[in-house]
């Protein structure tokens, strides 16, 4: 799984519409959807532009989304 950290708003709208995204998750910092490339999934968020916001959008979503990733490469 791959996270990309969309902060400008431009670039979100942008992001959804490119990707004819309709259907949209929220989560305490914004928005996310998730999206398969080449099969793998990525998972797009919007996130602020300051520091502090930035970072822990971030790591909400790695924590959040931990488990996927764990699962899928544990041998």
């Amino acid at each position: 799984m791959i996270g990309t950290s969309i902060a400008e708003e431009n670039e979100w709208l942008n992001t959804k519409k490119y990707y004819c995204i309709n259907e949209i998750n929220e989560y305490p910092y914004g928005e996310y959807f998730n999206y398969k490339i080449n099969n793998q999934d990525v998972i797009f968020y919007r996130c602020n532009v300051r520091k502090t916001s930035s970072s822990a959008a971030a790591q909400y979503m790695i924590d959040h989304f931990r488990n996927l990733c764990w699962n899928r490469y544990q041998l």
